[in-house]
């Protein structure tokens, strides 16, 4: 356990310092040091995500990883049936693929994290890879993704970063903001100002039943008791935000996101 906590802290400073890319020869979406205005962002979240639809599926996933004519995407494992496979991908061109589930990683709350892994291939199409880098303090983030309501792409405004927790919570999520999310969007990106991929969002919609059991560590402790404010404050700050898990526990939990540097 302990070696497995020192290889993401050794990854996440490999973050830090020079960020993670795997475009795998196209050219980057942006400058890694300009911003970009909302309406770029937009269409740069466009171009990298896509709806993921199952016989009693919805949601949205990021394609981060290209191969050949076959594409990797990461979403949240929760939009996912477990006894399907199989599930069909809308890229933003308005193109369907079949696509097969390689990996989930919600094994269990205390150690899983709410992401899976989808293929698909496109022999005639070409599509746009994620630029994965960890947040930086004082950036804002939009998120982008399929509402269930309205099945066409959207992207919220840019927002602010509410919290950044020491330590994940269950199933993974670390990354809180005040974004307008919506039902679907789940498995989308949440991108910093130079179009760069800061996370995967899962939690959006504002829960009705709110307590503080439902904001715990891994280790099963309150999360509302650790932010030096009052616990019912803290709570507030919790549940008005969106979560996302950090993008740079991608290349542990999937090491080809690692390996495509090499090629």
């Amino acid at each position: 356990m302990v070696k497995y906590f020192l290889l993401i802290l050794v990854i996440a400073q490999a973050f830090n310092q020079q960020g993670f890319s795997q475009n795998n020869g196209s050219k980057p979406l942006n400058s890694p040091y300009s911003l970009i205005n909302s309406e770029q962002l937009c269409q740069i979240a466009q171009q990298i995500t896509v709806k993921i639809t199952g016989r009693e599926s919805w949601g949205s996933g990021v394609i981060v990883l290209k191969n050949e004519h076959t594409y990797t995407i990461v979403t949240t494992a929760h939009i996912l049936k477990q006894d399907e496979s199989q599930y069909t991908i809308e890229t933003q061109d308005g193109q369907s693929y079949q696509g097969l589930l390689i990996s989930r990683f919600d094994n269990n709350k205390t150690d899983g994290y709410d992401l899976a892994v989808l293929q698909f291939q496109s022999l005639q199409h070409s599509y746009q890879v994620a630029n994965l880098v960890q947040w930086q303090q004082l950036e804002q983030v939009m998120a982008g993704g399929f509402p269930q309501d309205t099945q066409k792409f959207f992207c919220t405004k840019l927002g602010q970063v509410s919290l950044q927790l020491e330590q994940s919570m269950e199933e993974g999520y670390q990354l809180g903001y005040f974004l307008d999310t919506r039902k679907g969007m789940s498995g989308g990106p949440i991108l910093n100002q130079q179009g760069q991929v800061v996370g995967i969002h899962g939690w959006g919609e504002p829960l009705i039943f709110i307590n503080h059991d439902l904001y715990l560590y891994r280790d099963g402790s309150r999360v509302s008791q650790s932010l030096n404010i009052p616990p019912e404050e803290a709570l507030d700050l919790l549940s008005a935000s969106g979560w996302a898990i950090p993008a740079e526990i991608l290349p542990i939990l999937y090491p080809d996101l690692v390996n495509s540097q090499d090629n």
